[in-house]
C-alpha cells in the first residue's frame, strides 16, 4: 500500500526518494545500499529523459530488461524537477550566456576611417557610393606613411 501512496506522487524528497530508489534496487537486483540508491537519484537528477537513464543504469550493470526501463521512466516521473518556467537559473543563465554569445559572433568589426563626424551620414550613403574596401586600405595606407613621416622629423 506505501508503494502506491509514493507511486502516487509527482515528486518527493531526497530521502523518500533515496528509500523508494533502495527499495526498486532490491527488486532489481536483490540488494541495495543507501550509497547506491544516493548515486542512481545523482544520475536520474542529471539524465535528460528516461532513455538516457536507462542506459547510464545498464551501462552501470543493472539489467537490459523491461524492469529497468520502467524503473528509469518512475525514477524520472519522481525527481524533483525546478520550475516548468525554464529550469534553474543556472541552467536560464547558461542558455542567455549563448545567446549573447552567438549573437555577439554575427557582428563584425568595423574600419575606423577616422572621420568620426561623417559616420552618420555614411550610414545613409547607398553602397555604389561608398568607397570600395581596396580604396579604404590605400588610404589607411597612405595615413600611416604620413604618420610615420611626422614622427621621424
Amino acid at each position: 500500500a506505501n508503494q502506491t501512496t509514493l507511486r502516487g506522487r509527482d515528486a518527493m524528497d531526497d530521502r523518500q526518494l533515496r528509500a523508494w530508489v533502495g527499495d526498486q534496487l532490491h527488486a532489481l537486483l536483490g540488494f541495495a545500499e543507501g550509497s547506491l540508491a544516493a548515486y542512481v537519484v545523482a544520475l536520474g537528477k542529471k539524465a535528460s529523459n528516461p532513455a538516457a537513464l536507462t542506459q547510464q543504469l545498464v551501462s552501470q550493470g543493472l539489467p537490459d530488461a523491461g524492469e529497468t526501463r520502467a524503473f528509469a521512466a518512475d525514477l524520472m516521473g519522481k525527481m524533483p524537477r525546478a520550475s516548468k518556467g525554464g529550469g534553474s537559473t543556472y541552467k536560464r543563465e547558461e542558455r542567455e550566456a549563448t545567446k549573447v554569445a552567438e549573437r555577439n559572433r554575427s557582428y563584425a568589426m568595423l574600419e575606423d576611417d577616422g572621420e568620426e563626424s561623417d559616420r552618420a551620414e555614411d550610414a545613409k550613403v547607398p553602397k555604389a557610393k561608398k568607397a570600395s574596401k581596396e580604396e579604404r586600405k590605400e588610404e589607411k595606407r597612405r595615413e600611416k606613411h604620413l604618420r610615420k613621416g611626422k614622427g621621424a622629423r
